[in-house]
């Protein structure tokens, strides 16, 4: 009467590699493909050690799909010795079983876990939007970790730019008004799964100026007057004459300035006229 024996095989782990220490057993060791990308599948191949031609069976239990299957190698039955690989394992414990002879009840068998990178985490913490009209100093910041750092990202489909290990606030400068697109991947290449990542940056409408003027009315006077009507820009407009008084101006040409409420400034001039002596 054949007995039904259960090995569970203690791991030593060498880097990936699985190796049963009970010798005259069938494993001898398995070596796991390394994950780079969260929710990557890798392969695992099972290296024996019996010298006999003795066929055998080969099965992985993997903990996905829950609540778990057994996969048969597909070369089942198996010729010892062999190197035997299966493939489309995900991140989780999985259990190699042999069982040697086959139909002998006689089964080696060890446990192994698949590890796999954290998924990238990414958070868009300021935004920066433009602070005068036609200016490009709009900037986008981004804090990266998890996955594998170094990171890098690309704007707008460009080159790939690298920044700093997480967490690391990462300020995109020197943004156009519109719409940007901003993709991050980690040290493996891996992508974000929040790619691609959208923001817009927006600019403030121009200052516009339009002017109202009244001319001395006696020559020599200094009753002209220049009154500016202000628009646009961002906040409170304050308009700016020097040491002239824009309500009590003699014949000639005045310059301004108007500036918004985040110091961008408009220009101009106005003239004023006098009329001849009598």
């Amino acid at each position: 009467t054949l007995c039904a024996v259960l090995f569970f095989a203690p791991i030593t782990t060498y880097g990936q590699t699985y190796s049963n220490p009970l010798n005259g057993l069938v494993i001898d060791s398995v070596v796991v493909t390394p994950i780079l990308c969260d929710g990557d599948p890798t392969c695992a191949t099972v290296y024996t050690n019996a010298t006999s031609t003795a066929t055998y069976n080969l099965e992985i239990f993997t903990p996905s799909p829950s609540p778990g299957m057994w996969l048969q190698h597909p070369s089942f039955p198996i010729t010892s010795p062999a190197i035997s690989t299966i493939c489309n394992l995900t991140a989780g414990t999985i259990r190699i079983t042999v069982e040697f002879p086959i139909s002998s009840g006689i089964i080696d068998t060890i446990e192994i876990p698949i590890a796999q990178p954290d998924p990238i985490a990414n958070f868009v913490t300021n935004v920066t939007n433009i602070s005068c009209n036609g200016a490009n100093d709009g900037s986008i910041s981004i804090v990266s970790f998890l996955g594998t750092p170094n990171y890098t990202y690309t704007l707008d489909g460009g080159p790939a730019v690298s920044y700093a290990i997480s967490p690391h606030i990462e300020i995109i400068p020197n943004l156009t008004p519109g719409i940007h697109t901003i993709n991050i991947f980690d040290a493996n290449n891996c992508a974000y799964s929040g790619n691609p990542i959208t923001q817009a940056i927006t600019e403030p409408t121009a200052i516009t100026v339009s002017s109202s003027t009244t001319n001395v009315s006696c020559n020599g006077g200094n009753d002209g007057t220049a009154i500016l009507t202000l628009s646009g820009g961002t906040g409170t407009l304050t308009e700016n004459w020097g040491t002239n008084n824009p309500m009590a101006l003699a014949a000639g040409t005045y310059t301004y300035t108007v500036t918004d409420a985040n110091l961008c400034v408009d220009s101009g001039s106005v003239t004023i006229t006098e009329p001849s002596a009598i």
